[in-house]
Protein backbone atom coordinates (compact mmCIF):
# COMPACT_ATOMS: atom_id res chain seq x y z
CA UNK A 1 0.00 0.00 0.00
CA UNK A 2 2.88 2.39 0.79
CA UNK A 3 4.35 1.77 -2.68
CA UNK A 4 1.01 2.68 -4.27
CA UNK A 5 0.78 5.87 -2.24
CA UNK A 6 4.32 6.83 -3.18
CA UNK A 7 3.68 6.19 -6.88
CA UNK A 8 0.38 8.03 -6.72
CA UNK A 9 2.11 11.05 -5.16
CA UNK A 10 4.76 11.11 -7.90
CA UNK A 11 2.12 10.58 -10.56
CA UNK A 12 0.01 13.41 -9.15
CA UNK A 13 2.83 15.94 -9.32
CA UNK A 14 3.90 14.95 -12.81
CA UNK A 15 0.35 14.70 -14.12
CA UNK A 16 -0.60 18.15 -12.87
CA UNK A 17 2.41 19.65 -14.63
CA UNK A 18 1.49 17.82 -17.84
CA UNK A 19 -2.11 18.98 -17.49
CA UNK A 20 -1.00 22.62 -17.34
CA UNK A 21 0.90 22.05 -20.58
CA UNK A 22 -2.32 20.64 -22.12
CA UNK A 23 -0.66 17.47 -23.36
CA UNK A 24 -3.65 15.24 -22.61
CA UNK A 25 -6.43 15.07 -25.18
CA UNK A 26 -9.97 15.28 -23.79
CA UNK A 27 -11.81 11.98 -24.38
CA UNK A 28 -15.17 11.79 -26.10
CA UNK A 29 -16.63 10.17 -23.00
CA UNK A 30 -15.75 8.07 -19.96
CA UNK A 31 -17.31 4.76 -18.96
CA UNK A 32 -17.40 4.30 -15.19
CA UNK A 33 -18.00 0.72 -14.09
CA UNK A 34 -18.48 -0.82 -10.64
CA UNK A 35 -18.23 -4.59 -10.20
CA UNK A 36 -15.95 -6.02 -7.50
CA UNK A 37 -13.60 -3.08 -7.82
CA UNK A 38 -13.80 0.10 -9.85
CA UNK A 39 -13.03 0.77 -13.51
CA UNK A 40 -12.68 3.96 -15.53
CA UNK A 41 -12.43 3.78 -19.33
CA UNK A 42 -11.59 6.89 -21.36
CA UNK A 43 -12.93 6.64 -24.92
CA UNK A 44 -11.74 8.63 -27.93
CA UNK A 45 -13.53 9.00 -31.25
CA UNK A 46 -10.56 7.58 -33.13
CA UNK A 47 -10.87 4.34 -31.18
CA UNK A 48 -8.02 4.93 -28.72
CA UNK A 49 -8.85 4.40 -25.06
CA UNK A 50 -7.34 4.32 -21.60
CA UNK A 51 -8.63 1.57 -19.31
CA UNK A 52 -7.92 2.03 -15.59
CA UNK A 53 -8.93 -0.86 -13.32
CA UNK A 54 -8.74 -0.60 -9.53
CA UNK A 55 -8.71 -4.00 -7.85
CA UNK A 56 -8.04 -5.64 -4.51
CA UNK A 57 -6.45 -8.67 -6.20
CA UNK A 58 -2.69 -8.10 -6.19
CA UNK A 59 -2.12 -10.83 -8.80
CA UNK A 60 -4.15 -8.78 -11.30
CA UNK A 61 -2.02 -5.67 -10.85
CA UNK A 62 1.42 -6.65 -12.12
CA UNK A 63 1.57 -3.55 -14.32
CA UNK A 64 0.65 -1.06 -11.61
CA UNK A 65 4.28 0.07 -11.44
CA UNK A 66 4.03 1.41 -15.01
CA UNK A 67 3.51 5.13 -15.31
CA UNK A 68 0.15 5.64 -17.12
CA UNK A 69 1.01 9.26 -17.88
CA UNK A 70 2.26 8.85 -21.42
CA UNK A 71 1.19 11.11 -24.23
CA UNK A 72 1.34 8.72 -27.19
CA UNK A 73 -1.33 6.01 -27.33
CA UNK A 74 -1.20 3.29 -29.94
CA UNK A 75 -4.48 1.44 -29.52
CA UNK A 76 -6.01 0.50 -26.18
CA UNK A 77 -3.89 0.84 -23.05
CA UNK A 78 -4.82 -0.98 -19.85
CA UNK A 79 -3.53 -0.14 -16.40
CA UNK A 80 -4.53 -2.24 -13.39
CA UNK A 81 -3.78 -0.65 -10.03
CA UNK A 82 -3.84 -2.54 -6.74
CA UNK A 83 -5.45 -0.96 -3.66
CA UNK A 84 -6.38 -2.47 -0.31
CA UNK A 85 -9.69 -0.68 -0.68
CA UNK A 86 -10.20 -0.65 -4.48
CA UNK A 87 -13.55 1.16 -4.45
CA UNK A 88 -12.92 4.08 -2.09
CA UNK A 89 -9.29 4.56 -3.18
CA UNK A 90 -10.33 4.02 -6.79
CA UNK A 91 -12.99 6.72 -6.51
CA UNK A 92 -10.42 9.21 -5.26
CA UNK A 93 -8.10 8.25 -8.09
CA UNK A 94 -11.08 8.51 -10.45
CA UNK A 95 -11.58 12.14 -9.39
CA UNK A 96 -7.97 12.79 -10.25
CA UNK A 97 -8.25 11.10 -13.68
CA UNK A 98 -11.40 13.04 -14.52
CA UNK A 99 -9.53 16.23 -13.67
CA UNK A 100 -6.40 15.10 -15.50
CA UNK A 101 -8.18 14.26 -18.76
CA UNK A 102 -10.80 17.01 -18.44
CA UNK A 103 -13.67 14.50 -18.74
CA UNK A 104 -17.11 16.10 -19.13
CA UNK A 105 -19.35 13.23 -20.38
CA UNK A 106 -19.70 9.76 -18.89
CA UNK A 107 -21.76 6.58 -18.81
CA UNK A 108 -22.28 4.52 -15.65
CA UNK A 109 -22.49 0.72 -15.41
CA UNK A 110 -23.23 -0.94 -12.06
CA UNK A 111 -23.17 -4.72 -11.56
CA UNK A 112 -25.17 -5.70 -8.48
CA UNK A 113 -25.00 -9.18 -6.92
CA UNK A 114 -24.91 -10.92 -3.57
CA UNK A 115 -21.13 -10.49 -3.42
CA UNK A 116 -21.35 -6.70 -3.44
CA UNK A 117 -20.51 -4.74 -0.34
CA UNK A 118 -23.46 -2.37 0.39
CA UNK A 119 -21.10 0.26 1.84
CA UNK A 120 -18.93 0.23 -1.29
CA UNK A 121 -22.05 0.50 -3.43
CA UNK A 122 -23.32 3.49 -1.43
CA UNK A 123 -19.90 5.15 -1.70
CA UNK A 124 -19.94 4.68 -5.47
CA UNK A 125 -23.43 6.14 -5.85
CA UNK A 126 -22.59 9.07 -3.57
CA UNK A 127 -19.48 9.70 -5.68
CA UNK A 128 -21.63 9.69 -8.85
CA UNK A 129 -24.14 12.08 -7.26
CA UNK A 130 -21.34 14.50 -6.36
CA UNK A 131 -19.94 14.76 -9.91
CA UNK A 132 -21.27 18.28 -10.47
CA UNK A 133 -19.35 18.93 -13.70
CA UNK A 134 -19.92 15.51 -15.23
CA UNK A 135 -22.82 14.95 -17.65
CA UNK A 136 -24.22 11.41 -17.31
CA UNK A 137 -25.76 10.27 -20.59
CA UNK A 138 -26.73 6.77 -19.46
CA UNK A 139 -26.72 4.66 -16.30
CA UNK A 140 -27.16 0.90 -16.61
CA UNK A 141 -27.80 -1.46 -13.70
CA UNK A 142 -27.36 -5.23 -14.03
CA UNK A 143 -28.99 -6.66 -10.92
CA UNK A 144 -29.14 -10.13 -9.38
CA UNK A 145 -30.35 -9.20 -5.93
CA UNK A 146 -33.42 -7.25 -4.92
CA UNK A 147 -32.16 -5.47 -1.78
CA UNK A 148 -29.17 -3.83 -3.43
CA UNK A 149 -31.17 -2.90 -6.52
CA UNK A 150 -33.66 -1.01 -4.35
CA UNK A 151 -30.77 0.59 -2.43
CA UNK A 152 -29.12 1.71 -5.66
CA UNK A 153 -32.24 3.30 -7.12
CA UNK A 154 -33.19 4.97 -3.83
CA UNK A 155 -29.75 6.55 -3.40
CA UNK A 156 -29.23 7.56 -7.03
CA UNK A 157 -29.82 11.32 -7.41
CA UNK A 158 -27.69 12.32 -10.39
CA UNK A 159 -29.51 13.89 -13.33
CA UNK A 160 -29.24 11.33 -16.13
CA UNK A 161 -30.53 11.15 -19.68
CA UNK A 162 -31.24 7.41 -19.77
CA UNK A 163 -31.62 4.97 -16.87
CA UNK A 164 -31.67 1.27 -17.79
CA UNK A 165 -32.32 -1.70 -15.50
CA UNK A 166 -31.64 -5.35 -16.36
CA UNK A 167 -33.04 -7.42 -13.50
CA UNK A 168 -34.01 -10.80 -14.91
CA UNK A 169 -32.88 -12.70 -11.83
CA UNK A 170 -34.59 -10.51 -9.25
CA UNK A 171 -37.46 -12.59 -7.90
CA UNK A 172 -39.38 -10.17 -5.69
CA UNK A 173 -40.90 -7.16 -7.42
CA UNK A 174 -41.63 -4.17 -5.15
CA UNK A 175 -43.63 -1.32 -6.59
CA UNK A 176 -41.29 0.94 -8.62
CA UNK A 177 -42.98 3.96 -7.03
CA UNK A 178 -41.58 2.80 -3.69
CA UNK A 179 -37.95 2.50 -4.76
CA UNK A 180 -37.52 5.34 -7.26
CA UNK A 181 -36.64 8.71 -5.81
CA UNK A 182 -39.28 11.36 -6.62
CA UNK A 183 -36.45 13.83 -7.33
CA UNK A 184 -34.73 11.59 -9.89
CA UNK A 185 -34.32 13.54 -13.15
CA UNK A 186 -34.43 11.29 -16.21
CA UNK A 187 -35.20 11.64 -19.88
CA UNK A 188 -35.69 7.90 -20.32
CA UNK A 189 -36.51 4.99 -18.00
CA UNK A 190 -36.06 1.54 -19.50
CA UNK A 191 -36.46 -1.80 -17.72
CA UNK A 192 -35.65 -4.71 -19.98
CA UNK A 193 -38.30 -7.49 -19.83
CA UNK A 194 -35.91 -10.44 -19.81
CA UNK A 195 -38.29 -12.59 -17.77
CA UNK A 196 -41.36 -12.41 -15.57
CA UNK A 197 -39.16 -11.54 -12.60
CA UNK A 198 -38.45 -7.97 -13.63
CA UNK A 199 -39.60 -4.71 -12.19
CA UNK A 200 -42.96 -3.90 -13.71
CA UNK A 201 -44.92 -0.72 -14.12
CA UNK A 202 -47.75 0.03 -11.71
CA UNK A 203 -50.61 2.47 -12.18
CA UNK A 204 -49.51 4.65 -9.24
CA UNK A 205 -45.98 4.93 -10.61
CA UNK A 206 -47.24 5.70 -14.10
CA UNK A 207 -49.47 8.46 -12.72
CA UNK A 208 -46.77 9.98 -10.49
CA UNK A 209 -43.72 9.81 -12.77
CA UNK A 210 -42.75 12.69 -15.02
CA UNK A 211 -40.20 10.99 -17.29
CA UNK A 212 -40.44 11.84 -21.01
CA UNK A 213 -39.71 8.26 -22.14
CA UNK A 214 -40.79 5.09 -20.35
CA UNK A 215 -40.36 1.50 -21.53
CA UNK A 216 -41.22 -1.20 -18.99
CA UNK A 217 -43.14 -4.37 -18.35
CA UNK A 218 -46.83 -3.80 -17.69
CA UNK A 219 -47.61 -7.36 -16.65
CA UNK A 220 -49.15 -6.30 -13.36
CA UNK A 221 -51.42 -3.74 -15.05
CA UNK A 222 -54.91 -4.13 -16.49
CA UNK A 223 -56.78 -2.52 -19.37
CA UNK A 224 -58.65 -0.45 -16.77
CA UNK A 225 -55.29 0.86 -15.50
CA UNK A 226 -54.39 1.94 -19.04
CA UNK A 227 -57.74 3.68 -19.39
CA UNK A 228 -57.27 5.49 -16.04
CA UNK A 229 -53.82 6.69 -17.09
CA UNK A 230 -55.04 7.92 -20.50
CA UNK A 231 -57.98 9.77 -18.91
CA UNK A 232 -55.63 11.47 -16.45
CA UNK A 233 -53.27 12.44 -19.27
CA UNK A 234 -56.13 13.74 -21.42
CA UNK A 235 -57.36 15.95 -18.57
CA UNK A 236 -53.88 17.43 -18.09
CA UNK A 237 -53.28 15.82 -14.69
CA UNK A 238 -50.49 13.37 -15.56
CA UNK A 239 -46.93 13.62 -16.88
CA UNK A 240 -46.95 16.77 -18.99
CA UNK A 241 -43.42 15.85 -20.16
CA UNK A 242 -44.37 12.44 -21.57
CA UNK A 243 -43.29 11.78 -25.16
CA UNK A 244 -43.22 7.99 -25.46
CA UNK A 245 -44.53 5.24 -23.18
CA UNK A 246 -44.30 1.54 -23.97
CA UNK A 247 -45.69 -1.28 -21.83
CA UNK A 248 -45.52 -5.03 -22.37
CA UNK A 249 -48.93 -6.34 -21.32
CA UNK A 250 -50.14 -9.86 -20.54
CA UNK A 251 -53.74 -9.32 -19.39
CA UNK A 252 -56.80 -10.12 -21.53
CA UNK A 253 -57.18 -7.40 -24.17
CA UNK A 254 -60.33 -5.31 -23.89
CA UNK A 255 -60.23 -2.42 -26.34
CA UNK A 256 -63.59 -1.10 -25.18
CA UNK A 257 -62.26 -0.72 -21.64
CA UNK A 258 -59.05 0.94 -22.83
CA UNK A 259 -60.88 3.53 -24.94
CA UNK A 260 -63.92 4.12 -22.67
CA UNK A 261 -64.59 7.83 -22.06
CA UNK A 262 -61.64 8.97 -24.18
CA UNK A 263 -63.59 9.81 -27.34
CA UNK A 264 -60.74 8.45 -29.46
CA UNK A 265 -60.39 8.72 -33.19
CA UNK A 266 -60.22 5.07 -34.21
CA UNK A 267 -58.46 4.51 -37.50
CA UNK A 268 -60.19 2.24 -40.00
CA UNK A 269 -58.54 -1.17 -39.51
CA UNK A 270 -59.05 -2.02 -43.18
CA UNK A 271 -56.80 0.89 -44.19
CA UNK A 272 -54.66 1.56 -41.13
CA UNK A 273 -54.02 -1.98 -39.98
CA UNK A 274 -50.33 -2.85 -40.31
CA UNK A 275 -49.11 -6.40 -40.78
CA UNK A 276 -45.41 -6.97 -40.38
CA UNK A 277 -44.62 -10.42 -41.73
CA UNK A 278 -41.17 -10.54 -40.12
CA UNK A 279 -42.43 -9.66 -36.63
CA UNK A 280 -45.79 -11.46 -37.02
CA UNK A 281 -47.87 -8.71 -35.48
CA UNK A 282 -50.84 -6.53 -36.24
CA UNK A 283 -51.18 -2.97 -35.00
CA UNK A 284 -54.37 -0.99 -34.25
CA UNK A 285 -54.12 2.81 -33.98
CA UNK A 286 -56.17 5.36 -32.06
CA UNK A 287 -55.74 9.04 -31.22
CA UNK A 288 -56.91 11.22 -28.35
CA UNK A 289 -56.54 14.95 -27.78
CA UNK A 290 -55.68 16.64 -24.48
CA UNK A 291 -57.26 19.83 -23.19
CA UNK A 292 -54.19 21.87 -24.17
CA UNK A 293 -54.35 20.61 -27.75
CA UNK A 294 -51.59 18.01 -27.54
CA UNK A 295 -52.43 14.83 -29.40
CA UNK A 296 -51.49 11.30 -28.42
CA UNK A 297 -51.34 8.36 -30.77
CA UNK A 298 -51.63 5.04 -29.05
CA UNK A 299 -51.08 1.65 -30.56
CA UNK A 300 -51.96 -1.89 -29.59
CA UNK A 301 -49.76 -4.52 -31.18
CA UNK A 302 -51.19 -8.05 -31.33
CA UNK A 303 -49.32 -11.17 -32.30
CA UNK A 304 -50.36 -13.74 -34.90
CA UNK A 305 -50.09 -17.50 -34.52
CA UNK A 306 -50.50 -20.35 -36.93
CA UNK A 307 -53.97 -21.85 -37.23
CA UNK A 308 -54.52 -24.97 -35.19
CA UNK A 309 -52.89 -23.78 -31.97
CA UNK A 310 -55.02 -23.56 -28.85
CA UNK A 311 -55.79 -19.85 -28.95
CA UNK A 312 -58.66 -17.46 -28.32
CA UNK A 313 -59.46 -14.64 -30.70
CA UNK A 314 -59.50 -11.09 -29.38
CA UNK A 315 -63.27 -10.89 -29.42
CA UNK A 316 -63.27 -7.37 -27.98
CA UNK A 317 -61.13 -6.15 -30.87
CA UNK A 318 -63.30 -8.00 -33.36
CA UNK A 319 -66.48 -6.43 -31.90
CA UNK A 320 -64.93 -2.95 -31.78
CA UNK A 321 -64.17 -2.99 -35.46
CA UNK A 322 -67.40 -4.74 -36.52
CA UNK A 323 -65.53 -7.64 -38.03
CA UNK A 324 -66.27 -11.33 -37.66
CA UNK A 325 -62.80 -12.77 -37.60
CA UNK A 326 -59.24 -11.57 -37.93
CA UNK A 327 -57.08 -13.76 -40.13
CA UNK A 328 -54.57 -13.50 -42.89
CA UNK A 329 -53.51 -15.90 -45.60
CA UNK A 330 -49.83 -16.21 -46.32
CA UNK A 331 -47.53 -18.78 -47.86
CA UNK A 332 -47.57 -20.90 -44.70
CA UNK A 333 -51.34 -20.91 -44.26
CA UNK A 334 -53.92 -19.02 -42.20
CA UNK A 335 -52.82 -17.03 -39.16
CA UNK A 336 -54.97 -15.93 -36.25
CA UNK A 337 -54.55 -13.48 -33.39
CA UNK A 338 -53.61 -15.14 -30.12
CA UNK A 339 -55.13 -14.10 -26.81
CA UNK A 340 -52.46 -16.04 -24.95
CA UNK A 341 -49.44 -14.10 -26.14
CA UNK A 342 -48.07 -10.89 -24.65
CA UNK A 343 -49.10 -7.69 -26.38
CA UNK A 344 -47.59 -4.22 -26.50
CA UNK A 345 -49.19 -0.88 -25.69
CA UNK A 346 -47.49 2.27 -27.00
CA UNK A 347 -48.37 5.93 -26.71
CA UNK A 348 -46.58 8.72 -28.60
CA UNK A 349 -47.21 12.40 -27.94
CA UNK A 350 -47.04 14.91 -30.78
Amino acid sequence: MSVCRYLFSLLSRRARVITKLKKFATPEKAIISKYEGFELILMYSEGVQWNFTFTGEERLSQNHLDDPCRKQLNGSKTRTLFFRNPVQDGLRFGDFLIYLFNVSVAEITLYIGKGNNPNDLECTIEWINNQKNLEITKSTIFARTNDLLALTVQKYQKKTKAFHIWAAFVIEKPDPAVIFSPSLQLDELYVHPLSNNVYGMSLDFLLSSNFPRIDMSGQSMTCQDINTFLKSWKNGKTNSELKICGLKMSCHIDMKTISKGLEPVIHDPKTEKIFDKHRDLICYRMEIERLDGKRAKFYVELYWLEEGEDVELHQEVVDEYHDTKESKEDEEGKLEISQNREWCFWIEIE
